[in-house]
């Protein structure tokens, strides 16, 4: 989940068009993901199964 929000947090924050307040709502959802995912000692780890390098340096910043 937390990479899927990444993943769209980045969109919005590459694309011009976005609006700031979807982009704010967006990076919300993110820190709060990545608290929980840093709290129950997840993984890095994204849908395919792979190591997501973007999730593992936003969890690294956190920490």
């Amino acid at each position: 989940m937390a990479n899927c929000e990444l993943a769209t947090l980045n969109r919005h924050e590459r694309l011009k068009s976005s609006s700031k307040r979807e982009t704010e709502r967006h990076r919300e959802i993110v820190d709060k993901l990545l608290h929980h995912c840093l709290d129950l000692g997840a993984e890095p780890i994204g849908l395919g199964g792979k190591k997501c390098q973007r999730l593992e340096e936003e969890m690294e910043k956190e920490a």
